[in-house]
């Protein structure tokens, strides 16, 4: 803890993020927000990555009149859908490709406030190419006392109930039926979900994605159950990879850590014989690791990984080990663009 307090002395917010070779930083914001440091950001010629807002309207889903006042105040007009709407084009004029919900329980009744509102954010989404994030089943602020000496997000946090497929069926469904479907990606708290989930996602593909461990569910197991269940009932090779969803720029390793549990992973099956050529599993370690910029900035990926050209057939003799440290140094290199990491 001593030796990472005094290295991180040397990095600001800047630096470490561009240390951490970040393209792409979306901020988690409120209708509501004017978006002013982001303008001021984007117009900054010295820092070296775009940082682009996200769309949460979870305050107007949620029944907050004062919210819902302010916004349509802001907006002049006396209709909350249209509020969220022309909020929304705020948004994207600056640069929004993303929004987020998140659900302790995800509810979907037709004919509630909560379903319209839901059903005409879709299809805004879809209209305006944004991706939709659903994030499923936290119970928040377990601990009154810790909420009120230290307020809320700190800890009084759990794993909450599974997600009802039949109304996130129905949602999903509605939003296809009109061809108003944006691209979606479903994630889970509770890990009794996976299957749910991944299942549910493959009944609208390739529209919606199963999203990466998330929360409490990025750990070595969490991971691997998420990849497993992918690989089982999904394409892990149409998957947007994973995502640093948190509050601390010194939670980026986390990405390191997937690539390494990855790669491990698609080792395994090339030294098996499950995956026949080699090559193949360092070309599919390259697209996932650089797919979720790709998906949510819409950025060229590159068609073929300098890898092709790298790798030879003859790796039968090869252990698990050095093929997952081949891996992982083509995972690394393609995200980094480090170019030692080719001559290695």
């Amino acid at each position: 803890w001593e030796e990472t307090k005094e290295k991180l002395k040397a990095y600001d917010a800047v630096s470490l993020l561009e240390k951490m070779n970040v393209r792409v930083l979306c901020t988690t914001d409120d209708p509501a927000d004017t978006l002013e440091w982001h303008k001021k950001i984007a117009a900054d010629p010295t820092i070296p990555f775009r940082v682009l807002p996200s769309f949460r309207p979870d305050n107007y889903l949620s029944g907050n009149p004062d919210a819902e006042c302010a916004l349509c105040e802001k907006y002049g007009t006396g209709s909350l859908p249209e509020a969220l709407g022309k909020a929304l084009d705020y948004f994207c004029e600056n640069g929004c490709k993303v929004s987020d919900h998140g659900f302790s329980r995800f509810a979907y009744i037709p004919g509630t406030k909560q379903a319209e509102l839901l059903h005409v954010l879709g299809k805004a989404y879809h209209a305006h190419g944004v991706a939709m994030q659903l994030h499923l089943g936290p119970i928040r602020n377990q601990n009154p006392r810790l909420l009120a000496e230290v307020g809320p997000d700190a800890g009084g946090d759990s794993v909450g109930l599974t997600t009802d497929p039949f109304q996130l069926g129905a949602f999903l469904g509605d939003l296809a039926r009109e061809n108003s479907l944006p691209n979606t990606i479903l994630y889970n708290l509770n890990p009794a979900d996976n299957a749910v989930l991944s299942t549910m996602a493959v009944n609208f593909a390739p529209k919606v994605q199963f999203g990466a461990a998330w929360w409490f569910n990025d750990t070595i197991r969490g991971m691997r159950r998420q990849l497993g269940e992918l690989m089982e009932n999904g394409l892990l090779a149409k998957s947007v990879g994973m995502l640093t969803d948190s509050r601390s720029f010194s939670s980026f390793p986390r990405h390191e850590y997937y690539r390494r549990i990855l790669c491990q992973r698609l080792g395994e099956l090339a030294e098996s014989g499950q995956y026949h050529r080699t090559y193949l599993a360092i070309i599919l370690s390259h697209d996932l690791c650089w797919s979720i910029l790709a998906y949510f900035r819409n950025s060229h990926r590159p068609d073929k990984s300098p890898y092709h050209r790298l790798v030879r057939s003859d790796f039968r003799k090869d252990k698990s080990r050095t093929l997952c440290m081949l891996l992982c140094a083509a995972s690394r290199n393609m995200a980094s663009r480090h170019s030692h990491y080719a001559d290695k």
